[in-house]
């Protein structure tokens, strides 16, 4: 498939490292500078995983978008921390990691 040529697949490796590494920066959005969400928690339930922000809002993502965490145990699901400023979580043992950006389309 010539869509997925070396080329695109380090230029999205690039990508995806700069959206982690650059957690704590600001998100330019039209002329106006707003902070980036930061996560307070994470939860499950049978079928959705919870990202509890500081602000107070709460981003629900079906939970089988995430393979990994679908098939984990609880004690693995548990086992989360939070990385980037915050506005990452990282299951270092499920090699897992989620942008609260990227799953709110959001810039960076």
């Amino acid at each position: 498939d010539p869509e997925l040529s070396l080329v695109t697949l380090e230029t999205t490796a690039e990508r995806l490292t700069e959206l982690i590494a650059g957690g704590g920066r600001t998100i330019a959005i039209g002329k106006r500078q707003i902070d980036p969400p930061r996560i307070n928690a994470v939860r499950f339930d049978d079928i959705t995983i919870w990202f509890d922000l500081v602000d107070g809002r709460v981003l629900g993502v079906p939970l089988d978008w995430f393979p990994k965490l679908l098939q984990a145990d609880n004690i693995q699901r548990a086992n989360w921390q939070l990385i980037a400023h915050a506005t990452g979580v990282a299951w270092d043992t499920l090699d897992e990691h989620l942008s609260i950006r990227v799953l709110m389309n959001l810039p960076s």
